[in-house]
């Protein structure tokens, strides 16, 4: 979908001192379009245990490409900021699996490594207080929680 994003970029295309924590499948640090807005520290990877947060299924790249492919560069796309810092925080494998506490680690590394925004793009089909938790340590350090509310049509 087109979001119209021609007014906004008339009135700013640099966010290089925000922070976006990617809490997901990782991030494709090497694409052309998101190598140069990539956070300094990188992030980590909560499923193999390093600091390698590359993401081997996908979704974590497609959604930090909306979200900071670098712009105006004839490469590529745009994505909504032209320059952001993006961390990759890996907590999903490749098959598409994450759990719990995963996640929940992953939200508190975002915080403490002083993100600013956290994209949660994962799915569950559950409550679970852990994940609560989490979630109210961000908020209570003033780091906003973007998520997901389901795209598989089930009780949205």
């Amino acid at each position: 979908m087109d979001m119209d994003m021609e007014l906004a970029w008339d009135e700013i295309t640099d966010a290089s001192s925000v922070v976006v924590a990617i809490v997901g499948t990782g991030i494709n640090y090497l694409q052309e379009d998101l190598f140069s807005n990539i956070w300094s520290g990188l992030g980590y990877d909560f499923v193999d245990g390093d600091n390698d947060p590359m993401d081997l299924n996908g979704h974590g790249t497609h959604v930090v490409g909306t979200i900071g492919s670098a712009g105006n560069n004839y490469k590529g796309e745009t994505g909504i900021s032209w320059k952001v810092q993006l961390m990759a925080i890996r907590v999903v494998d490749a098959a598409g699996y994450s759990t719990t506490a995963n996640t929940a680690s992953g939200i508190y590394c975002a915080v403490d490594n002083e993100a600013n925004i956290i994209n949660l793009s994962i799915g569950g089909n559950s409550y679970e207080w852990v994940l609560y938790n989490a979630i109210d340590y961000a908020r209570n350090n003033g780091v906003l929680v973007v998520s997901t509310a389901g795209n598989d049509a089930n009780n949205n």
